[in-house]
């Protein structure tokens, strides 16, 4: 009899049968993408003298994977797949004889990738021929927890990867109590504003979305998972946007794969958490980013079908920020941050001799968040979370908004040896940057309080 093995939440276990099985644990997104991060190690026991099998056809459909390998002298194949540790684990008991394995029970929208050897009489195995990466397409579904709160800093941003049924943000949420602001409030962003749920007629792939909710919530997202690549629309300015798929994507690959929209979009993009804004490097599932576009009108990307590790976007390796210049020794770059014990604004940048290229515009943010940004004289009405230019010895910084009085500066350099002061112009209280990291003071009111660098 064929043989058919099965991975049960996570572990290899033998099944009689012909096909081979691997888990199904929608909660486990993140199980995937490390499919994909490990190489292929060398089979056990290989023999050199047995080839590999070649690989003819892959297919991937609702909820299987099939692939398909040429024949060859050996006694069988054993089939791999790549697990959440990085190594490939083999999912049949024993040598399969047949010269294609159809692997069910796996996971709409996430990546696979599998391996196939060759298995000698003696029971040593060829080296392993991978398969490409593979994504099963149809129908998922997942849950989304959300901690309930009514201030500011209990919103969150979500997207959701999935093509609904219905459209309809009324349908969607039908399962919560009826819509009331006090009680929980969705609303979308363009470029004429928010528009709140009463107003919004659609909730699709690829985009972001702002939720709160009084209470523990929960939201319940379902439909068909997109296949890749996938195209957005961008407004000018600020856009809401999400990843389309059940997998992280890192965003300059998605840059890279759009050429065309290089020069107007940031290496970062904008997430919000625990108070503030940060710049993030990766789209993960079911999260929520502010994107800016500086193109004078729309403009359409598409996001790669490209998994990739989740990360923070680094500043210090963002395309040669750090050489400035050439590396004259005057060059520099630092970092500035506020918070208020409540509300934070970490990322903002500020340095000489950098590319006039090298900024940023300030994230939009409610009035109760703390914001932090630049200003320029020639740029009236402009704000900068990141001001990095030549020729410069002269910085302007506004703190304004939050929920506290008293809100502490802090600062790390990046680059260089800077010799730069800070001063609060409201009492003019001066401080020296390189002796010190931060400076901490106290507001009478919530009216803007502006910061002048100046470099000795």
């Amino acid at each position: 009899m064929p043989v058919k093995t099965g991975i049960p939440q996570g572990r290899v276990a033998a099944i009689a049968d012909r096909s081979v099985r691997a888990t199904k644990d929608i909660g486990n997104i993140m199980l995937a993408v490390a499919l994909l991060i490990a190489s292929i190690p060398c089979a056990g026991n290989a023999d050199d003298g047995l080839s590999p099998p070649v690989l003819l056809k892959t297919e991937a459909g609702e909820s299987f994977c099939r692939i398909e390998w040429s024949p060859s002298p050996a006694s069988g194949y054993n089939v791999y797949m790549k697990t959440g540790a990085g190594e490939y684990q083999k999912l049949n008991a024993a040598p399969i004889t047949d010269t294609f394995a159809r692997l069910v029970d796996l996971i709409n929208g996430m990546p696979y990738t599998f391996a196939i050897t060759a298995v000698g009489e003696n029971g040593a195995e060829s080296a392993a021929t991978p398969t490409p990466r593979m994504i099963p397409k149809g129908y998922g579904y997942h849950t989304l927890p959300v901690k309930g709160g009514k201030g500011a800093g209990n919103y969150i941003l979500f997207s959701s990867p999935f093509e609904h049924k219905t459209k309809s943000p009324k349908d969607m949420f039908s399962y919560l109590p009826p819509y009331r602001q006090s009680r929980w409030r969705v609303f979308s962003m363009d470029k004429n504003g928010y528009h709140e749920y009463e107003d919004m007629k659609s909730m699709e792939p690829g985009k972001g979305y702002w939720f709160i909710s009084s209470a523990n919530s929960e939201l319940f997202f379902s439909g068909k998972t997109a296949q890749g690549p996938f195209a957005i629309r961008l407004q000018p300015g600020w856009n809401l946007i999400g990843s389309p798929y059940l997998f992280p994507v890192e965003w300059r690959e998605v840059i890279r794969n759009n050429p065309h929209a290089e020069s107007l979009l940031d290496a970062a993009v904008w997430e919000f958490a625990n108070g503030g804004f940060g710049k993030m490097g990766t789209l993960l599932p079911f999260h929520g980013y502010l994107v800016y576009s500086a193109a004078e009108g729309d403009v359409e990307i598409t996001i790669p079908p490209t998994p990739s590790e989740p990360k923070v976007f680094q500043e210090e390796a963002s395309g040669g920020l750090l050489t400035m210049g050439g590396g004259t020794g005057t060059n520099w770059m630092m970092k500035l941050a506020a918070d208020d014990g409540t509300f934070k604004d970490a990322d903002n940048l500020f340095g000489f001799g950098a590319p006039v290229t090298a900024t940023s515009p300030e994230p939009p943010a409610w009035p109760q968040h703390l914001s932090l940004y630049f200003t320029r004289k020639s740029e009236t009405g402009k704000r900068f979370s990141s001001d990095l230019r030549q020729n410069v010895k002269k910085w302007t910084a506004i703190v304004e908004g939050g929920q506290n009085k008293i809100v502490r500066l802090s600062w790390k350099t990046l680059a260089g040896s800077p010799k730069a002061v800070i001063t609060d112009i409201a009492n003019n209280r001066k401080t020296d940057m390189a002796k010190y990291s931060s400076y901490t003071f106290t507001r009478e009111n919530n009216a803007p309080r502006t910061f002048l660098i100046t470099e000795r």
